[in-house]
């Protein structure tokens, strides 16, 4: 039986569904932070498993650190490819999507704003 505040609207439902109901979902509310109840696995965002400590961690190439790292990365090599465009240097853009933290450069400004935001990077590292 579901709560009463789930059939009112204001709590966040459990996500899982169940085999039992074909495939309903759960009746339960979701955890704090999570899409899940307890039942389903729910863990706290703060007490979950990070870096070594996590069950999955192998060699460290997929951990969210290094992947937002390579994000940065990626975002500042995008930004130089549309300073290289608007220099006219090269003609191509590369396809995909844009990473966070780009910032589309359209203008000589915008060239010497990010070339001093780049050498700032350099020098505080």
């Amino acid at each position: 039986m579901p709560l009463p505040a789930i059939r009112n609207g204001t709590v966040k439902r459990c996500k899982a569904r169940t085999k039992s109901r074909n495939l309903e979902q759960c009746l339960c509310p979701a955890a704090y932070g999570t899409t899940v109840c307890n039942k389903h696995g729910a863990v706290h965002p703060d007490k979950r498993a990070k870096g070594k400590s996590h069950g999955n961690y192998k060699k460290g190439a997929y951990t969210q650190d290094k992947l937002q790292q390579q994000t940065e990365q990626i975002a500042v090599l995008r930004n130089l490819e549309d300073a290289l465009i608007v220099l006219g240097s090269i003609d191509n853009r590369t396809r995909g999507n844009k990473p966070n933290g780009y910032k589309d450069i359209q203008t000589l400004e915008q060239v010497g704003a990010f070339l001093l935001e780049l050498e700032n990077i350099k020098t505080s590292d």
